[in-house]
């Protein structure tokens, strides 16, 4: 194999976009590795179906938590996308910046460049109207959409015009990284034409990275059953907050303590990594709907074909977008200065499943879900391995609630999206509620949200963005790993703090930003 200038890990949100950014300079060589293989034609195009991809195929990594004492001694399934694309390929295709804040906090925090003036032109190259991705507003045409935003008026709440721009709260209608009736992942937007100095290489899995000394010099690479060096100018771990440390972690850098304990030599001691893991948790409202108009109709298998059809031939309908279309950002909290609760109205239930007249199999009848969680949790949890063995899976500890802060603001955020489904016009669309977790049930709301509560799927900050002096930095505010040369860290692993909001567009920001950074391209590049 060709030696590259730059080998890239990971061609997920983050990987796919600066992969594919790093090809524009024709004089470099690069090489992408994915784990998983090429997205599949109208599966993973389809929007309808974000959700449904998460539940288990070939195209995801199958993780899990350790027991999690906060929700009552239960596992959590953690899907990620195992797809050239990566989450970008499975997710609800909700596109959100994030707040100017949470930037600013970054910047605090030690990411010095990383302040919210240094990251909107990023986001503008990727979302404004020359941007690769490119968005459109959900068209909440579904009547439990409208009924939503109508009683959230009626509510008192303000509407927003789009949660991306000021005053980035209230209720509204979602951004959605979706053209002409398909998905836009990042391998759509930045590989879909590879130049030639761009190779790809898919269902390649990593084993490790080569060490010399104090240099990263490549990558064990395992493709068709053969296990190669491949060795590079530059490295850039793009695997993701699980991949990217527990990568690092089989090559000997991370804690001591857990490199020793999984049995690993320490190559280069980074304490950090691993460390300050954080998730969003949800919980959830769940009603029947006495009006037959949920997405139900649409897992009628003759109905869902020719909806499928519609929305990859003409690029409308139900089927050409998710169903997160409408949702809230708000302030849960007496003391809240911003939203710090983040809600969507989901126009069906979780278990539906396709069906046929005739045929059985008719599942649950007509439904909503209305879905809440804290915005900028105070939990934190780690990633480790359990040996050096790189297809050992890790030990993920996410340790939900083990501030009891988290718990209280999510409990203000289902009352205030309760009082919002309270309210007269959603009275004809609110039948039983088929949800056990009552926030008005102060004696056992913590016991129903233990057994009820979910994950978000917006893993981030385990090698984080950090100051120099920072003992528990994985990396410099450039995205170089500290103490070694030639590899650096570009995806949702570096966030100090996870975001306010969806984490796909700051995961495939902070891969054009590292792109930019290796090149010296671009007023960004600093």
């Amino acid at each position: 194999m060709r030696r590259p200038d730059i080998l890239v890990i990971g061609g997920g949100s983050a990987g796919a976009t600066l992969a594919g950014q790093l090809a524009r300079d024709t004089t470099l060589q690069i090489l992408l590795v994915e784990s998983g293989g090429r997205p599949m034609p109208v599966v993973h195009e389809l929007p309808i179906l974000a959700g449904v991809l998460s539940a288990g195929n070939t195209t995801v990594w199958r993780d899990e938590t350790e027991p999690e004492a906060g929700l009552g001694g239960r596992r959590l399934s953690w899907p990620r996308g195992r797809v050239l694309g990566g989450s970008s390929a499975i997710n609800g295709v909700v596109w959100m910046r994030g707040r100017p804040s949470d930037y600013d906090r970054w910047q605090a925090d030690g990411a010095q460049g990383w302040d919210w003036a240094s990251v909107a032109p990023v986001f503008d190259a990727l979302d404004g109207p020359e941007g690769a991705v490119g968005t459109l507003l959900h068209p909440a045409s579904n009547p439990l959409y409208r009924a939503f935003l109508a009683a959230a008026r009626e509510a008192g709440h303000p509407i927003s015009q789009d949660f991306n721009l000021p005053p980035f709260e209230g209720v509204g209608r979602y951004a959605l990284n979706v053209r002409n009736g398909r998905r836009v992942t990042s391998a759509r937007a930045f590989l879909a034409r590879p130049p030639a100095n761009l190779m790809i290489l898919t269902g390649a899995n990593v084993a490790g990275l080569i060490l010399e000394g104090r240099r990263v010099s490549g990558a064990r690479i395992k493709y068709r059953g053969r296990t190669e060096d491949v060795f590079a100018g530059q490295t850039v771990l793009s695997a993701g907050a699980i991949n990217s440390p527990r990568l690092l972690m089989v090559s000997g850098i991370g804690p001591a303590n857990v490199l020793e304990s999984a049995g690993i030599p320490v190559r280069a001691e980074l304490p950090g990594v691993g460390q300050n893991l954080q998730d969003h948790i949800c919980g959830r409202i769940s009603h029947a709907c006495p009006e037959p108009v949920s997405l139900r109709n649409l897992t009628r298998a003759d109905r869902a074909l020719a909806a499928g059809i519609e929305a990859m031939v003409l690029g409308r309908g139900e089927a050409s977008v998710s169903p997160f279309g409408a949702g809230m950002l708000l302030r849960a909290s007496p003391d809240a200065v911003e939203p710090d609760v983040q809600g969507f109205m989901i126009p069906g239930l979780s278990d539906y499943r396709l069906w046929l007249p005739g045929f059985g199999g008719e599942g649950p009848g007509h439904g909503f879900t209305a879905s809440v969680y804290q915005l900028r949790p105070e939990s934190r949890g780690s990633i480790a391995v359990r040996s050096a063995d790189p297809d050992a899976p890790p030990i993920i500890r996410a340790n939900y609630f083990s501030d009891p802060r988290d718990r209280d603001v999510l409990r203000l955020g289902m009352e205030q999206m309760a009082l919002i489904l309270g309210q007269p016009a959603m009275a004809r669309y609110l039948g039983p509620r088929l949800s056990k977790t009552d926030p008005s049930d102060r004696d056992g709301f913590e016991a129903a949200l233990g057994r009820e509560a979910g994950t978000a799927f917006h893993p981030v900050g385990t090698c984080r963005i950090g100051r120099a002096d920072d003992a528990m930095a994985v990396v410099t505010p450039d995205l170089r790993v500290r103490g070694l040369e030639g590899l650096r860290i570009a995806d949702a692993s570096v966030m100090p703090r996870i975001t306010s909001g969806n984490t796909n567009a700051p995961s495939m920001m902070i891969g054009l930003r590292g792109a930019r950074f290796i090149t010296g391209s671009g007023p960004q590049a600093s």
